[in-house]
């Protein structure tokens, strides 16, 4: 009766390098896909932002929500989007909506997840005075900024009305960001760039996009063409 075969050791480790070869290959593009995903996911989330800013300027006299909010400061800019993007109470927490740990510390922050959180984000919370709040893009203050013709601290200085814009669709709103819930002229460096050394950012027009790391300037940030 003949005995069914072995694999000898030389048959075995080419079986093993044919394994190593296909999972080198086929990696990288798991790697990719899975990165293609999550910036289609952050795009999405600031689209919404976008939508939800258009909403707010139509209640509000076509004032922008500026990055403090309540269009004279002492909020913030998501507080004043969220009641238009999903059903939320910002002043309790509580909705479909939350991204305020009410209290709650770094870790529970971190595992929340909402749509002004990028997915690829290196923060996984920020801290808003006291409170870990669950939220990473950065508002455009540079624009506000430059349109008052002052320092964003200044009185009425935190919004403008929308129809000051020349192109809307070349003016951003919100980008990925790496630090605080804002960033001007000076603090470019709060813009992050995680999707292929690439950030994503939506506009005044309510697009969102695809932003490189080269043409993002002072100039840039202020719309000014």
């Amino acid at each position: 009766m003949k005995k069914p075969s072995k694999f000898t050791l030389i048959e075995l480790l080419v079986v093993i390098a044919i394994i190593a070869i296909l999972a080198s290959m086929l990696l990288p593009a798991l790697n990719q896909a899975r990165e293609r995903a999550r910036q289609t996911q952050c795009l999405s989330q600031l689209k919404q932002n976008g939508v939800a800013h258009s909403l707010y300027l139509a209640d509000n006299a076509d004032m922008t929500c500026g990055p403090r909010g309540d269009n004279f400061g002492g909020g913030r800019w998501w507080k004043e989007l969220a009641p238009y993007i999903s059903s939320v109470n910002t002043a309790t927490n509580t909705g479909n909506l939350v991204f305020n740990t009410g209290g709650g510390g770094g870790e529970k922050a971190s595992t929340m997840k909402n749509v002004f959180k990028c997915p690829n984000s290196t923060r996984p919370y920020a801290l808003d005075g006291a409170t870990f709040v669950a939220f990473s893009y950065v508002y455009n203050t540079a624009l506000v900024e430059w349109i008052n013709g002052k320092g964003s601290s200044a009185a009425n200085g935190w919004t403008f009305k929308v129809n000051r814009l020349k192109l809307p669709s070349r003016s951003p709103m919100l980008f990925d960001g790496a630090d605080n819930f804002e960033f001007t002229a000076s603090w470019l460096s709060r813009i992050e760039y995680v999707h292929a050394s690439r950030s994503d950012a939506v506009f005044f027009d309510g697009r969102s996009s695809v932003v490189d790391r080269k043409p993002v300037d002072a100039n840039y940030v202020r719309a000014v063409l």
